[in-house]
């Protein structure tokens, strides 16, 4: 099991979704567990959904198992950031955008390769980096008087849009032959 470094923490930092004495989730407790979730499926990914050259080897590889691990991780980023964006309102650290795009990645590398309908929590990771671009805009233009700004989750949500969209016209493609 990939979640058993939860049971060397302390029993208060065991779940992200707790809430401090203050009635909010500890943004560092979220994304420590964010990042521990990323990693995850940044070293599970590769066995996973094993690029042409390893399969070359026809070396047996625990994918089927890794490739549930990644799609157990991503679900959790998703559903920790949902609920960590429910709870807040301010700006969010850059690198919960970035878990988030592994996380919403993963989920699209595993539909292409498996030829599967994306896992509905797609919809969840998404809208959640456009809610910290959108408060990451918000922040600029009240401090810069601008129109628009490219922050980092922006940029991320158009990429796994794009991609999002790549893999159905390639569905769809595909279908037609």
């Amino acid at each position: 099991n990939s979640y058993r470094w939860r049971l060397s923490l302390p029993e208060k930092w065991r779940e992200a979704s707790v809430l401090n004495q203050d009635g909010n989730m500890d943004p560092n407790l979220t994304l420590a567990h964010i990042t521990q979730n990323t990693a995850v499926i940044q070293l599970h990914q590769c066995i996973a959904f094993p690029p042409a050259t390893l399969r070359a080897y026809r070396v047996a590889l625990p994918s089927t198992s890794s490739a549930e691990t990644c799609l157990s991780a991503a679900s959790e980023i998703g559903t920790i950031a949902q609920q960590f964006l429910q709870q807040t309102s301010g700006i969010t650290h850059p690198q919960l955008g970035f878990c988030l795009f592994i996380a919403g990645r993963v989920l699209l590398v595993h539909a292409a390769h498996h030829g599967t309908d994306i896992q509905p929590m797609f919809t969840t990771i998404s809208a959640a980096l456009q809610e910290i671009g959108a408060r990451w805009d918000s922040r600029v233009n009240k401090v810069h008087a601008s129109s628009s700004c490219n922050n980092l989750a922006s940029r991320l949500h158009s990429r796994l849009l794009k991609a999002q969209a790549m893999k159905s016209s390639s569905v769809t493609s595909s279908q037609a032959i």
